[in-house]
């Protein structure tokens, strides 16, 4: 097991993490919201309708104007959303 800023990546829970569709398109959103992939945005939310709404809370992201603290922003939600679901997961 590996912790990196107290995120588990352990096998187990790297395995539930591919394999839990809701948590899985959440960080792949993340880190295209990041990268400004809007290609891969787009696909993720027509496959995922509901996935805007779960991420309602980092909205404000996409409103700072420099483009480092924007990506440093999506990078530290991603972070917290593996340790959410990182634990989601680890109780089933």
């Amino acid at each position: 097991m590996v912790m990196l800023d107290d995120i588990v990546w352990d096998d187990e829970t790297v395995r539930r993490m591919s394999e839990d569709p809701i948590s899985r398109r959440e960080l792949l959103w993340l880190r295209a919201k990041e990268k400004e992939d809007d290609e891969t945005v787009a696909d993720l939310e027509r496959i995922d309708p509901n996935l805007i709404e779960r991420m309602r809370d980092v909205e404000w992201i996409a409103d700072l104007d420099d483009d480092r603290k924007r990506r440093d922003a999506y990078g530290r939600a991603w972070d917290q959303r593996w340790k959410f679901h990182a634990l989601r997961l680890r109780r089933r």
